[in-house]
């Protein structure tokens, strides 16, 4: 089992979002994921999110947007609100809630919940539903998850931060491309799997 990097582009300017924003809404599917800044890093005395991680499925490199630097109003309105565009998450409640909340988003399916969803005479070794179980099963790549936990509040990042966040969308898509033959016939594309 290997480690993986995938590339990534930093957007740091809100007229760089506003762009990939338009670019993705002519896009099927994305695969997105946060990483938050916790309450004691910051002082604002709450969680706030730091980086939002984008990726289509078909351009070269991951999306990771600086949330300190960038407005996310126009991915919130026109992406996360978008009916047309399926976002993929991984634990998609925790995620939602930085990015307009669950009752505003449209579209989304939870990775974890689709894993959940498998039937266990579908699931052959796969024991566990996270994100660095569901990676080493599907795509043999093992996750390193200490980054998670690093403090996302600092600025600059490290080049190991990027690096691990913009694996998790990269990794969030691939993972959903193998459940999907895997789940309930019925729930094979998305219907029953939308949040």
């Amino acid at each position: 089992m290997g480690r993986h990097q995938v590339p990534y582009v930093l957007v740091t300017e809100t007229a760089q979002l506003s762009e990939l924003v338009d670019r993705w809404q002519t896009r099927k599917v994305l695969a997105v994921d946060t990483e938050t800044a916790h309450w004691h890093q910051v002082s604002t005395g709450k969680n706030r999110v730091s980086l939002l991680q984008v990726w289509d499925g078909t351009s070269e490199a991951v999306s990771v947007i600086d949330c300190f630097a960038v407005d996310l109003t126009a991915f919130v309105e026109k992406t996360m609100r978008n009916w047309e565009i399926v976002k993929l998450i991984h634990n998609a409640p925790y995620d939602l809630a930085y990015l307009g909340g669950a009752a505003q988003a449209r579209s989304v399916v939870c990775t974890l919940q689709m894993a959940r969803s498998i039937p266990t005479s579908r699931r052959g070794a796969l024991e566990r539903n996270s994100l660095k179980a569901l990676s080493a099963h599907f795509l043999g790549i093992e996750l390193d998850k200490r980054y998670q936990a690093s403090n996302w509040a600092l600025r600059p990042l490290t080049a190991e931060q990027l690096d691990y966040a913009a694996l998790d969308p990269w990794v969030t898509f691939h993972i959903w491309e193998h459940m999907r033959a895997l789940v309930e016939p019925e729930n094979e594309g998305f219907e029953g799997l939308l949040v």
